[in-house]
């Protein structure tokens, strides 16, 4: 049933913008969080003030949607460098993110080569000189191709932070309206589309059950040492047409969360946050089998096919995988 509140339409859980000319632009917002602009058949171009629930007064705008869900993606040397083709990718890719706007602002962090003491940085000096002038150049040529464009930034770190680090460091470039995060890296591409409105829509709506999707590179399957939060009764939620499994698995592959729920992550890691994400945390749902707080939900039904291909990028060598 429809009802109406200032110039608000409200239908169950989605609302209608109604313009000032009488003519109906057509939104999909989220009741729980009337900010949440989530266009079906237009951009949320108008800022209009509309009463939503309390009864007060609350003004909505493209920039606030615009900005609410951010895209970190994590690049270094890769033996295809400077090519960039595998992060070009990627980028194209995120058009099967359906809900995802345009103008989300983008990260992409080129981290440092590993320092000597690291397994993958004993190289000798005419090697690490080569590693360095490529990754230079690899790096100016993201640059080229990514810095002029709305919303993106290319970071180039000094250091070596490797993929928590980086994570680390863009948490606190972000802006206040920015609540959620994708974590993607560079040699993983999106292979199916995303429904990203049933994402948020789903986090917003069991925030204390769905805190972090992994899209898999795999089928679907519980983890072969046991899954004890696949196995809850509870442990398949399903919104607005998506699916989301928990599971007691835990990857770096590309994923998702919210900023606040990232950086207890981040918090949890401690000294130890320059390093891969999923050790630390894998360890930590064996240690502690929490699974409403650290468990990942995998994107998808139980059994449900990927969603991204690893391109392969430590093994790719200035070839474009199709």
């Amino acid at each position: 049933m429809l009802s109406r509140q200032s110039n608000l339409w409200i239908n169950n859980d989605n609302y209608s913008w109604e313009g000032t000319d009488g003519m109906t632009t057509l939104q999909s917002f989220n009741p729980i969080d009337p900010n949440n602009c989530i266009p079906t058949t237009t951009t949320c171009t108008t800022k209009t003030t509309a009463t939503a629930g309390s009864g007060s007064g609350q003004t909505f705008s493209s920039t606030n949607r615009d900005k609410e869900t951010a895209i970190l993606i994590t690049t270094n040397w890769i033996p295809s460098a400077p090519s960039i083709d595998l992060v070009k990718e990627v980028m194209d890719s995120l058009n099967l993110i359906e809900g995802l706007p345009r103008k989300a602002p983008t990260f992409i962090v080129v981290d440092h080569i590993f320092p000597e003491s690291h397994r993958d940085g004993k190289k000798n000096k005419e090697e690490r000189i080569l590693m360095e002038a490529t990754l230079e150049e690899y790096s100016f040529n993201l640059m080229k191709e990514y810095m002029h464009r709305d919303g993106f930034h290319v970071i180039v770190n000094k250091v070596n932070l490797h993929i928590g680090g980086n994570l680390n460091k863009t948490l606190e470039l972000l802006e206040p309206e920015t609540k959620y995060l994708y974590v993607l890296q560079h040699d993983f591409k999106f292979i199916k589309p995303i429904n990203h409105t049933a994402i948020v829509h789903a986090m917003k709506t069991y925030p204390q059950r769905l805190k972090h999707v992994r899209f898999n590179k795999k089928t679907n399957v519980p983890k072969r040492r046991g899954d004890a939060c696949w196995n809850e009764p509870d442990a398949e939620i399903r919104v607005d047409g998506a699916n989301f499994t928990k599971t007691s698995g835990w990857s770096d592959n590309n994923h998702f969360s919210s900023v606040e729920h990232y950086k207890k992550i981040i918090k949890e890691l401690g000294s130890a946050v320059n390093r891969p994400l999923e050790a630390p945390m894998q360890h930590k749902m064996y240690q502690f089998q929490n699974c409403s707080e650290w468990a990942q939900h995998v994107y998808g039904s139980p059994w449900q096919g990927r969603h991204i291909l690893h391109l392969d990028g430590r093994n790719t060598w200035g070839v474009v995988v199709g």
